[in-house]
């Protein structure tokens, strides 16, 4: 959970499957009034420090967007430009190899 100025604006839903080297995310939602500030970026670092910090070696997470507003080819490049690249061709599911820095 994300707090801007004392309220919640946005969130992050992880699941640790670190006996498999998998991290995966479920849905990360950003309020509207709260997007464009980097708060979705900030949470998609964190989980992927969580991830590495539990032994996970790979972050996946299928794109789909749960606001209507939101364009799924937007979401693919967003998460293109964090380093994700598609677990095969034309699926949803997106993956990045994750390593300590």
């Amino acid at each position: 959970m994300a707090k801007c100025d004392g309220l919640e604006s946005a969130f992050l839903s992880f699941e640790d499957w670190s006996d498999k080297s998998l991290g995966f995310i479920y849905e990360i939602y950003v309020l509207p009034e709260f997007r464009h500030q980097s708060l979705g970026g900030a949470l998609l670092q964190k989980a992927e420090e969580v991830a590495i910090n539990l032994g996970c070696t790979k972050l996946q997470l299928d794109v789909y967007p749960f606001d209507r507003t939101l364009d799924k080819s937007a979401l693919f490049s967003w998460y293109s430009e964090k380093g994700y690249v598609r677990a095969s061709k034309n699926s949803e599911r997106m993956e990045k190899a994750l390593s300590r820095k």
